[in-house]
């Protein structure tokens, strides 16, 4: 890589394809808004947000304090979030050959 960089820097990156009717991706991100801000009542996170947030708050994870949801767990969001379905928190080892 270091000797032939344009081996790197002329492919195309990998593409990223997620399902946003996929409950719960959807849960998940929707967990990091709310953690990042507080969300109103009048924005959309998807079909279904609404009843996602009252899912969320009868489980402890958000509270609602007039027309908005607050984060209310004392766990970051984030961690619990994968870049990819198939990915793994426990290290690897990728070998070449």
């Amino acid at each position: 890589m270091i000797r032939h960089p344009e081996y790197f820097f002329s492919r195309s990156p990998e593409s990223g394809h997620i399902d946003p009717s996929n409950l719960f991706i959807q849960t998940d991100q929707l967990k990091c808004a709310v953690f990042e801000l507080p969300f109103g009542e009048e924005e959309s996170f998807g079909q279904g947000s609404r009843e996602l947030l009252e899912f969320l708050a009868e489980q402890g994870t958000v509270r609602r304090t007039g027309k908005k949801w607050y984060w209310a767990d004392r766990s970051y969001p984030a961690e619990n979030v994968s870049p990819t379905e198939s990915s793994t928190a426990e290290n690897v080892v990728i070998v070449g050959r």
